[in-house]
């Protein structure tokens, strides 16, 4: 049992390998004594910093049944690790906790995956965008999304030669990595024309972004396993 008052401890101290299972103080109501805020500016106090106190208390309060206060601390030391790193690696990390609280929130990389697939659909749905799109059949002839170009007749393109174009898989194909659902190798923007080497760029900074997120979520699972 540690029976102190956290704001009496030294401006600077070290408690590296010390273990306690619980806090208690004859002066402090029960949720006080709990605070994670109040615990975070203690372990602030350490000099140098060093983790294992941090990850220490996180365990305290995760075996108190409190995984969201365990959280807390170990997202404090995350951020104080930061500010000692290179530019590169605050930048880095800064990103990283404003989009997923360094993995403890991967359901915000789903959101945000969501709004990237939405914002393509409504681009790749818009007229402009459709009179770009082109896709060449076995037999060579290249065709629109409402069917074959300077061909006889403008037939549907769907169940054909090649695949209807349907704009939200288009933008699954490219949005989500390691998914092949044929749109993207059937169907390109004309590079010869200029919507058209526009769409390619913002396709292509989907996919970078596509990519990324994928990243951060598949991260974010890999910090809850080793933080459980």
């Amino acid at each position: 049992v540690l029976w102190d008052d956290p704001s009496n401890w030294p401006d600077k101290m070290s408690i590296a390998g010390f273990e306690y299972q619980r806090f208690w103080t004859e002066r402090e109501a029960e949720p006080q004594l709990w605070d994670q805020t109040l615990r975070t500016a203690w372990l602030a106090k350490q000099h140098p910093l060093d983790a294992g106190p941090y990850e220490h208390l996180a365990a305290v309060y995760r075996n108190r049944g409190m995984p969201q206060r365990a959280e807390a601390i170990q997202v404090a030391l995350l951020r104080r690790e930061r500010s000692a790193q290179r530019w590169q690696r605050r930048l880095l990390g800064r990103l990283w906790d404003l989009l997923t609280l360094y993995g403890f929130r991967p359901w915000r990389v789903i959101g945000l995956t969501a709004a990237l697939i939405l914002g393509l659909s409504l681009l790749l749905s818009s007229p402009t965008t459709q009179d770009s799109m082109r896709a060449t059949g076995a037999s060579g002839t290249v065709y629109a999304p409402d069917g074959p170009i300077d061909g006889p007749s403008k037939e549907p393109t769907c169940g054909g030669d090649v695949r209807c174009f349907r704009p939200v898989i288009y933008s699954i194909d490219i949005v989500i990595p390691l998914v092949d659902l044929g749109q993207r190798t059937s169907w390109r923007a004309d590079p010869h024309d200029h919507p058209g080497a526009a769409i390619e760029a913002i396709v292509t900074i989907c996919t970078l972004l596509g990519w990324a997120l994928s990243t951060l979520f598949a991260l974010s699972f890999t910090r809850i396993a080793r933080a459980n």
